[in-house]
């Protein structure tokens, strides 16, 4: 079996809760989107538990990706540009990095740059067939559609890749089912509180606001939950909590 996760936010409570529910086995593949750090604290935590798995596949999200522009020191080359230091760290923790950034600095050098290693190294889209349905599974968006639609709205492929926020899809290729993250699926649906998956025309949205505040906070509108999609047959799992 196939399973489809992303944008966990360091919510590890939300991570359990979900892998309970789908009992992975070593014949079954997890597929996760991007985003496992940031607003929740284990993001780092569950990123060496998701590496330790022989059966989970990571691709590389906008908080990965700011986090390596903000962390990769002077010299140390990434595939990709970034800006100034002191921008590229602002402009994380503007967007929930600080959890990440206090466990980071736990980590010896060596753990540090084993880290940034194995991050720079995140594919940014997944090709897979399951039931003769051909699937891309993306961050945020698919690397072709970067020089001929949206190059000049962003500063290369990758940023593209991780940041891309679709109002509508009528450019996307047919011949795929896109399965994203990044956007939190009460953008494209708003009936309910109690965020959960949305399928669009050849589109699915699995981003169910893990890193979103607990349901307990009043302050928050949306109550948020992670969600787990197995392709063989559209079920959706989602966190207790």
């Amino acid at each position: 079996m196939n399973y489809v996760m992303s944008d966990l936010h360091g919510n590890s409570a939300r991570f359990r809760s979900v892998m309970d529910k789908i009992h992975l086995s070593p014949d079954d593949r997890l597929y996760i989107g991007g985003d496992v750090i940031d607003r929740y604290p284990d993001g780092l935590a569950l990123r060496r538990q998701i590496r330790e798995m022989p059966n989970a596949q990571l691709i590389l999200g906008n908080h990965e990706y700011m986090m390596l522009n903000a962390l990769t020191p002077e010299g140390e080359a990434l595939p990709w540009k970034r800006g100034p230091a002191d921008a590229e760290l602002y402009r994380w923790f503007c967007n929930g990095g600080q959890k990440t950034m206090r466990a980071y600095r736990t980590l010896s050098q060596a753990e540090q740059k084993e880290l940034r290693e194995y991050l720079t190294q995140l594919p940014l889209n997944l090709d897979l067939s399951v039931n003769g349905i051909a699937y891309k599974l993306v961050h945020a968006a698919p690397l072709e559609l970067f020089r001929w639609r949206y190059g000049a709205q962003y500063e290369d492929a990758v940023e593209f890749a991780v940041w891309h926020r679709f109002d509508d899809f009528r450019y996307l290729p047919e011949e795929y089912v896109m399965i994203f993250g990044h956007t939190p699926t009460a953008y494209y649906r708003n009936e309910s509180k109690v965020l959960s998956v949305w399928h669009g025309e050849g589109v699915i949205d699995i981003d169910c606001g893990s890193g979103f505040p607990p349901a307990s906070d009043s302050a928050n509108f949306y109550q948020g939950r992670l969600a787990c999609l197995r392709l063989e047959d559209m079920a959706e799992f989602y966190s207790d909590l």
